[in-house]
């Protein structure tokens, strides 16, 4: 009830909308339900939401647009009222409602929520708008294929944040900058601060995951949150998320060498940067200066799994990658990995993944256009 106080308050500004949240039982909360006119209309939505395909829902309607989502912990149901009259022009208005929806679903469940999981209701309403039906589900196409593209370099960043990697997330960083100009917010400065606050509760998480204390990790975010909402330009936002990434990168990092023997980092390290040739724990020691036997003992002690093990781990994590964002085959994949075989590569693909490459492919390939493999392959 405390997080649900907390967003009302962050829209109260806003004469135009309200927050709402409907017990599952569908019981209206205390001082969390609207009119009693728009109460009824919001009580039959929770019928229309198909939880088994989306993780969202928004309205169309003659007045206003309301969006609808549950906690996952809690099974309360949690939305929006926009009210139409508010709206530049209902372009603006969707996007506003979605950008919305979409920051208080990371707020609320600690996860990212994707276009293509929000479902559309009453959408012959939409003719009745200036904005045509048609261009409306070409705008959700469009919207779609670039969050797939900036998916890809999102799950790069994060996985080179994880490892400590500066100058590989300077690089990222500048294609994120490109691939994420689409605004949600008609104002620009509000648009990149919303999302810089998303990416700071991305990577709190991140954080934590990564056994950085929690208390650490939320005091880091709880200042970077304050300093977000003190940027005044889009310019100065922007400058600000790139700060937002190295602050979490530094304290990942920091946290490993505090925690973990510099030796074991160093022997993570070198695994990491030769996924593209053969290695083994050989090579490893001969780099480290210890005894193949001592390197072993010492891996296992502190990561509990083998050094062979983890080479494998990374190769096919690697793959993934590889398999679901660039077009290359699974031979070319074996080959790029320094399997000694394809059937090698594909047997232990499957005992980790569940999955063989070509079903791993055609359950998470993204849009066929999109090819980032000179991106992957660079870092």
């Amino acid at each position: 009830m405390k997080d649900y106080l907390a967003i009302q308050h962050m829209l109260s500004d806003s004469s135009s909308m309200f927050f709402f949240a409907l017990g599952s039982n569908g019981d209206w909360l205390s001082e969390l339900h609207p009119s009693k006119m728009t109460c009824r209309a919001i009580e039959r939505l929770p019928e229309f939401f198909d939880e088994s395909i989306f993780d969202a829902m928004i309205c169309f309607s003659n007045h206003d647009y309301i969006s609808l989502f549950k906690d996952k912990t809690s099974g309360v149901y949690l939305g929006l009222i926009i009210q139409e009259n508010s709206m530049d022009e209902e372009l603006n208005g969707c996007q506003t409602m979605i950008g919305y929806v979409q920051l208080m679903y990371v707020l609320i469940n600690e996860a990212k929520l994707d276009l293509s999981r929000i479902q559309f209701l009453e959408r012959d309403m939409i003719r009745n708008m200036s904005l045509s039906q048609q261009n409306l589900e070409f705008f959700f196409r469009k919207r779609i294929e670039n969050h797939e593209q900036s998916f890809v370099i999102e799950t790069l960043l994060i996985d080179n944040i994880r490892k400590g990697k500066i100058a590989n997330i300077k690089s990222l960083f500048m294609e994120f900058k490109q691939r994420n100009s689409e605004m949600i917010f008609a104002d620009k400065t509000v648009d990149v601060t919303i999302k810089s606050i998303c990416l700071i509760a991305i990577l709190t998480r991140v954080a934590i995951d990564e056994g950085v204390l929690p208390a650490k990790s939320f005091l880091l975010s709880d200042s970077l949150i304050r300093l977000a909402m003190q940027q005044h330009t889009a310019v100065d936002a922007m400058v600000f998320v790139e700060s937002i990434i190295l602050r979490f990168t530094e304290l990942i990092h920091k946290n490993h060498l505090e925690t973990m023997p510099m030796s074991i980092n160093q022997i993570k390290q070198y695994i990491d940067s030769h996924l593209y040739e053969p290695v083994s724990l050989t090579d490893i020691a001969k780099f480290m200066n210890y005894s193949t036997s001592y390197v072993s003992r010492l891996f296992k002690k502190h990561m509990q799994i083998t050094v062979g093990e983890y080479i494998i781990h990374a190769k096919i994590n690697e793959a993934k990658l590889l398999l679901a964002y660039t077009h290359k085959t699974s031979l070319e994949i074996s080959s790029l990995l320094a399997f000694t075989h394809q059937s090698h590569f594909i047997q232990r693909f499957k005992e980790l993944v569940k999955q063989t490459p070509h079903q791993y492919r055609c359950a998470y390939q993204t849009n066929d256009d999109i090819d980032l493999s000179e991106l992957i392959l660079r870092l």
